[in-house]
């Protein structure tokens, strides 16, 4: 392999052109997530759920570089039914069967189909999870890997979460000692997030709220569907049942949000424990969400719907803002994540809440799961494609937000809030010229035979490989520093000699070389 020193810096590539096995090449990459040629990928499902007829189907959709086989691994929050069942959920390549899962215990857990291998050829696929309305497959994450050993998806978050609430319960760890020893972890590991002022004329910002995962599940209903939800748990707390329509204009209260408070009842020992039951006013998708009762409080609940879905000992908490949203105007909230947007951070996954409605907390009156994913929003605010993001217009009191985690992979981390964001137009996009995009980023790359080198004063963050041929990607590593980094070959998984799309994703933009080892 030759050895070849590049300055990749928009200024003076195309004088670098010229260098012997060295030419500048702009590289774009699809929004569809991509699997990797070799090892693993984590897969997040579409953001919304597909039902045909009387089934509702979690989608995974990719496009596939290399034709071959896979293992295939999904992450589930399972219920069971009255006799102790789990449900079993058919698993479909591009609407065909290939196997099934059925959970084995009732904590998230890491789960494969029973064909444990699927030939999966080249090209946009979808994978698709196959449930029964009312219910929907709780799939958190799928993962994709050529190889077995790298296939399963761990749990040692999610347990070491739940020892953490056992010892809270225990008394000898306090939930504030908790908390305190997670955001250090979390500061260590990732910079600060700073507060970007000129985007934020206006507004409210929150830093570094804790995101804690609290029991939340949904389920598809038909109008005039029976509802009863009961709940048990050693510490007091509440549930929300609302409709996802209640995000839809005009912001007042449509009857589709309830919230009921737990109590301690004659009989039932020290237990709290919730009962009620709903008639349901309109067909569509209802989420149910439990948290505690206290700010930074921790336990967990077993939650039983219509005597069909038996969730047990499921983590609960509640993190809260009391910030009121004024009436009648049109406002934005938002969460900041842990830089930068790559699959490795897909876990921190915030769900936002605005609470009101006429008592504090209050009701559900209006939430965001993701931002949309080619939104100006998204580009402008420099959110991640997990970030919430909230557009409303409220036409009734709020009180607050509940910040809470979908995931429980990732079931505590820290971010930023936003909101009472007057909302502004924002700016047309630019299409920008090539040296306006990759003017910003000087990176100094040394390319040797068994490792290659990257210099630069600005932090950067993740550096991806593709084959020129094809542009398939070989390889990625978060990166997350500034000044020189060796990264060894095997690292980015080259392993033969070929031509190369070198990526590089900075602080202020991303710059792509073409290479010939």
């Amino acid at each position: 392999m030759k050895r070849n020193l590049l300055y990749l810096s928009l200024l003076i590539l195309q004088s670098l052109s010229a260098i012997a096995g060295v030419t500048q090449e702009n590289v774009t990459t699809n929004d569809l997530q991509m699997l990797a040629s070799y090892g693993s990928t984590q897969l997040s499902p579409s953001k919304s759920i597909r039902l045909e007829g009387k089934s509702s189907y979690v989608d995974f959709e990719f496009n596939n570089p290399v034709s071959g086989e896979y293992y295939i691994n999904f992450w589930i929050n399972p219920y069971q039914n009255q006799k102790g069942v789990f449900p079993t959920y058919d698993v479909l390549l591009d609407s065909r069967r290939k196997g099934s899962i059925t959970p084995i215990k009732s904590t998230p857990h890491s789960i494969s189909p029973t064909v444990h291998k699927i030939f999966i050829p080249s090209g946009r696929h979808t994978i698709s999870v196959k449930g029964v309305i009312p219910d929907i497959p709780e799939i958190e994450i799928m993962k994709i890997s050529n190889l077995q050993s790298t296939s399963k998806i761990s749990s040692s978050t999610y347990d070491k979460y739940v020892e953490a609430i056992k010892a809270i319960q225990s008394g000898t760890l306090s939930a504030r000692e908790f908390l305190s020893q997670e955001k250090a972890k979390q500061r260590a590991k990732y910079p600060v997030i700073e507060e970007m002022k000129r985007t934020r004329p206006s507004g409210d910002f929150f830093p570094l709220i804790p995101v804690s995962y609290t029991f939340r599940t949904s389920r598809f209903y038909e109008k005039d569907a029976q509802v009863i939800i009961s709940t048990q748990s050693d510490v007091p707390h509440v549930v929300y049942f609302f409709s996802e329509e209640i995000n839809k204009t005009p912001l007042i209260n449509q009857g589709l949000t309830w919230l009921h408070h737990s109590s301690v009842l004659p009989g039932a020992g020290d237990k709290n424990t919730a009962l009620f039951s709903i008639t349901i006013p309109k067909r569509g998708f209802y989420n149910v969400v439990v948290r505690t009762l206290n700010e930074n409080s921790f336990g967990f609940v077993d939650v039983n719907l219509n005597q069909q879905g038996f969730y047990k000992d499921k983590p609960i908490s509640f993190s809260y803002i009391p910030v009121s949203q004024p009436r009648n105007k049109r406002l934005l909230s938002m969460t900041i994540t842990p830089k930068p947007d790559t699959d490795e951070n897909l876990s921190f996954d915030p769900f936002l809440y605005v609470l009101g409605g006429g008592s504090c907390p209050g009701l559900v009156v209006q939430y965001n799961d993701d931002v949309s994913a080619n939104s100006p929003e998204k580009e402008f605010y420099g959110l991640k494609r997990r970030d919430s993001f909230i557009d409303a217009t409220y036409l009734m009191p709020t009180c607050g937000l509940l910040i809470a985690n979908f995931s429980t992979l990732q079931p505590l981390f820290y971010c930023n809030v936003i909101t009472n964001l007057e909302y502004s137009p924002l700016p047309p996009r630019k299409n920008k010229s090539k040296e306006e995009k990759t003017s910003p980023i000087i990176i100094k790359l040394t390319v040797g035979k068994e490792s290659m080198t990257l210099q630069s004063q600005e932090v950067m963050n993740l550096i991806e490989v593709f084959s020129a041929k094809d542009m398939m990607l070989i390889g990625r590593k978060s990166l997350k520093t500034q000044g020189e980094i060796t990264i060894p070959m095997s690292d980015l998984r080259i392993s033969i000699p070929g031509i190369y799309i070198i990526r590089v994703t900075g602080s202020s933009g991303v710059v792509s070389q073409k290479i010939i080892l």
